[in-house]
């Protein structure tokens, strides 16, 4: 949810979505993730959990009209928790990249590179593995 919409929420995952083994057995039901406080805007983590619980519910009636009710919650604060990108950062990223591209062997990844969710992270550590893994081909050094 961008920040010009006024939400409290910056996300929502369907978790069970995502990973089957955390849908539960009763029909109908399904894990939710909300993520609240952005850049700048980390006080609204100092809310009581009911209050975030009661405006994540909100906005999620609002912008997606979900209406179920949770039978049971968390909430989690991850202060400073993931990385928040600057304006420009996927040209400075590319840019150590090409720099890190003269140094065979040496690959870049993870969650302040290219995206903080876990497929994003994992994909990043794909390609850097199969950079290195070309790199040692290339020396000899290892089986193709």
């Amino acid at each position: 949810m961008p920040p010009v919409d006024g939400r409290l929420i910056k996300a929502s995952t369907f978790s069970s979505n995502k990973w089957g083994w955390l849908a539960g057995s009763a029909p109908d039901t399904f894990v939710l993730r909300t993520s609240v406080g952005r850049q700048g805007d980390q006080q609204v983590l100092d809310r009581e959990d009911a209050e975030l619980v009661a405006g994540s519910l909100a906005d999620l009636r609002e912008a997606a009209g979900i209406t179920a009710l949770p039978y049971a919650g968390t909430v989690t604060r991850w202060r400073a928790g993931l990385p928040q990108y600057p304006v420009g950062h996927l040209d400075r990223i590319e840019r150590i990249e090409r720099l890190a591209a003269g140094l065979p062997g040496l690959a870049l990844c993870g969650a302040a590179h290219q995206g903080v969710g876990i497929p994003a992270c994992i994909a990043s550590a794909r390609r850097a593995a199969d950079l290195v893994r070309g790199a040692l081909e290339a020396e000899g050094r290892m089986g193709a």
